[in-house]
């Protein structure tokens, strides 16, 4: 019987276990083999002490690695590039296991995966496509520093306990579809190319806040589709441009946004949509994040959407006492409102903002009261005498 596919060998014999399996590593890295283990039972493994067995930097698998189906303890995949595709699906990882500063180059898929224990993904670099679809974390996962430079996918995953993305980097698409974060969650010093929070549940604490360093004209999209943040109280997103972030369909109007007043991004999307729909795109004006996202906001990308998102955004930051974020948000909301009336009641509106810019201005009505007292009396004496 193979030791590697009996489950309780690796403990009964887990040296044997042990340099069995290395002997396989290295006939795969210095043959340039593909590593076959699927089905496997492994004790705790260390890269880092193979790597210094064979007396190299790293690791290096050159092809395919499939693990799917295995079962691993204690494993640390630290030090070791993969230049291939990577099969996780359906493994479980019944300790801790880390990925620091591990690489990627292929595809690399951890579908179905289970992590019993914490899994720490520091400093890795995942240069094809990541797919995490349906995997449960039932302790800490940490992405800190993590990259991905192609897409990424998170769909159906659980985030049992802490999940921390801070100064993580997308580059490329990433999809959040229906994902579970339950308990304190952190995206801090992130940067979004393009990210789709669609259907997602966040339970617990939840930090949003935006990478400085990067370029404020660099066409980042981030949306919140049907999002539901059963903490809103706990909730904050920090300095994400409303031109940038979406919250179409979704409840804000208790969580804390820090942002400067400005069109959101909805409206940008609704105006897009429509010079869409009448032939006005054309390959200069061309925005590809914006049709992507537009695909799936589609159905609800209405005029009355988007002025609900207005006004949940207004009430967020009224809630918070930023009120002078909140009138000039309330001058853009009336000003959507406006379009597509008839030509008499927009003369009303452009009235009243004259007056008064929808009475959010104390300096027109007090400018208009000093021409009225001081400007009529001069026009209607002459008239008199």
């Amino acid at each position: 019987m193979c030791i590697f596919h009996h489950p309780s060998y690796w403990k009964e014999y887990r040296d044997e276990v042990r340099e069995a399996f290395y002997n396989e590593v290295v006939d795969a890295v210095t043959n340039d083999k593909e590593l076959i283990c699927v089905g496997y039972h492994l004790p705790e493994i260390d890269f880092r002490d193979f790597a210094d067995r064979i007396g190299e930097d790293k690791i290096i698998f050159k092809k395919r690695v499939i693990f799917e189906e295995a079962n691993f303890q204690k494993i640390n995949f630290g030090r070791v590039e993969f230049r291939e595709n990577v099969h996780f699906s359906k493994a479980k990882f019944n300790g801790i296991v880390r990925f620091l500063e591990a690489i990627f180059d292929g595809k690399v898929y951890f579908s179905r995966t289970v992590f019993m224990g914490e899994a720490e993904f520091l400093g890795t670099v995942f240069n094809g496509m990541a797919i995490f679809s349906r995997a449960v974390f039932n302790e800490g996962a940490n992405f800190s520093r993590t990259t991905f430079n192609k897409k990424a996918y998170f769909l159906g995953t659980i985030f049992k306990r802490d999940v921390d993305f801070s100064r993580t980097t997308f580059k490329g698409d990433v999809d959040f579809l229906g994902v579970t974060f339950k308990n304190l969650t952190k995206f801090i010093n992130v940067f979004f190319e393009l990210a789709k929070f669609l259907h997602c549940i966040f339970e617990d604490i939840t930090v949003f806040k935006r990478r400085e360093t990067f370029s404020p004209d660099k066409n980042e999209v981030v949306i919140f589709n049907f999002v539901n943040f059963k903490n809103p109280q706990n909730t904050t997103f920090m300095d994400f441009p409303l031109s940038k972030i979406s919250f179409l369909m979704t409840d804000v109007k208790d969580i804390t946004i820090i942002a400067r007043a400005e069109e959101i991004l909805s409206e940008k999307l609704l105006r897009y949509k429509e010079k869409e729909e009448w032939g006005k795109i054309n390959e200069i004006n061309k925005n590809e994040n914006f049709e992507k996202v537009i695909k799936i906001l589609r159905p609800y990308l209405r005029q009355e959407t988007v002025l609900a998102e207005y006004r949940n955004i207004r009430k967020s930051f009224e809630k918070n006492r930023t009120f002078v974020e909140a009138s000039e948000l309330f001058i853009k909301e009336m000003e959507l409102l406006k379009k597509g009336l008839p030509w008499y009641e927009k003369a009303v509106y452009d009235f009243y903002y004259g007056l008064s810019k929808y009475g959010e201005s104390i300096i027109r009505p007090i400018f208009w009261s000093v021409v009225f007292i001081f400007v009529y009396p001069l026009t209607v004496s002459p008239n008199m005498h």
